[in-house]
């Protein structure tokens, strides 16, 4: 073989080494490449997605704040509104706390005119109050009075009726006498009288069996009552009777009716009982 082959052998051999080693480290590289490739575009699509997921929640995150802010621009609008409504009610509370202040003024001058004018008054009605004592006891002073000259006229009349009935029964006995010839002889016992300025009621009526009416009244042998003692009894409306007492206690007393020297009425509770006018 011709050395110039040989050479050429020697070189296409080489040649063949080299092209192997390149073909060797072109496939290594190539593999290597397309595994970086492989995971390049993986960590992309990773990095891709993951983006889009970050774009995604910051385009909530965005939405979600544009929501707030238009929630924090409406509040903020309604504070300026609530700001602008309270400094005008602040003005209107000026203008009003103005105006009391002004009527303070003129309240506590008002207020010290009517003290003045309470004083007045008090001292008027202290005077009227005292002008009125004054008349309530002239009043009373006069109704007493009237009441106890009413009494002492009822008891008068009382008296009178009493006497004008004893004389009737005094003049029907004389005739009763003169008619039957019969002369006194000898002088007759006292009556008992009811002590000077006596005075009671009668507190209970009631009729005996044999038909006469009994008087109770509160007075007895402590006022100076005693058997046979004869009393006057008037209401309202004059003279009634004239009682004999006949039964005398410590604090009260009974008398029977002298129908001789009494009216058609009969004794009623409360009636005045007064010593009765004899001869």
């Amino acid at each position: 073989m011709h050395i110039l082959t040989k050479f050429f052998v020697f070189i296409a051999a080489i040649l063949s080494v080299l092209l192997a080693g390149l073909s060797i480290a072109y496939t290594f590289n190539a593999n290597e490449i397309a595994s970086q490739i492989t995971r390049a575009n993986a960590a992309a699509t990773a990095a891709q997605n993951e983006a889009e997921s970050r774009i995604l929640e910051a385009e909530r995150e965005t939405s979600q704040l544009k929501s707030e802010l238009n929630s924090l621009e409406a509040t903020v609008a309604g504070r300026d509104t609530r700001i602008a409504q309270l400094e005008g009610d602040l003005a209107r509370l000026a203008t009003e706390n103005a105006r009391l202040e002004t009527a303070q003024a003129t309240y506590s001058t008002r207020i010290d005119e009517f003290t003045t004018l309470i004083a007045t008054a008090q001292e008027l009605d202290a005077a009227r109050a005292e002008e009125l004592r004054g008349l309530r006891d002239d009043l009373l002073g006069s109704a007493r009075k009237e009441i106890a000259l009413t009494d002492r006229i009822n008891d008068l009349v009382s008296q009178l009726e009493v006497a004008q009935a004893t004389v009737r029964s005094l003049q029907e006995s004389i005739v009763a006498l003169q008619e039957g010839g019969e002369t006194s002889g000898g002088s007759a016992s006292r009556t008992p009288t009811a002590p000077e300025g006596f005075r009671a009621r009668v507190t209970d009526v009631s009729t005996d069996a044999s038909g006469r009416v009994l008087v109770a009244i509160d007075a007895g042998s402590s006022d100076g009552l005693r058997e046979g003692t004869r009393l006057s009894v008037s209401d309202r409306n004059g003279f009634v009777a004239v009682i004999v007492i006949d039964q005398v206690n410590l604090n009260n007393a009974t008398g029977y009716v002298d129908s001789r020297r009494s009216t058609s009425r009969t004794p009623s509770a409360g009636a005045v009982v007064v010593p009765a006018v004899t001869f």
